[in-house]
């Protein structure tokens, strides 16, 4: 599940702090095209992403969407 992507690296690293608050295994998933996606890894199944997907929404973090990496 990813939070955000930016192309600042620094803005990233807050956006992990922030996120590692709730979820101790967010990461920063580097792009090929060099923007830095903030995210959780969510499941291999579907259904159990798109649940895990609305959990991180009701928490807060909005936009959010699955991305398969």
């Amino acid at each position: 599940i990813i939070t955000i992507s930016s192309p600042n690296l620094s803005t990233a690293q807050s956006w992990l702090a922030k996120m590692k608050k709730d979820f101790r295994d967010a990461r920063i998933l580097q792009q090929p095209n060099g923007y830095y996606r903030v995210g959780v890894y969510a499941a291999r199944d579907r259904e159990m992403a798109v649940v895990i997907l609305e959990k991180v929404k009701e928490i807060g973090y909005n936009p959010a969407w699955i991305s398969v990496e």
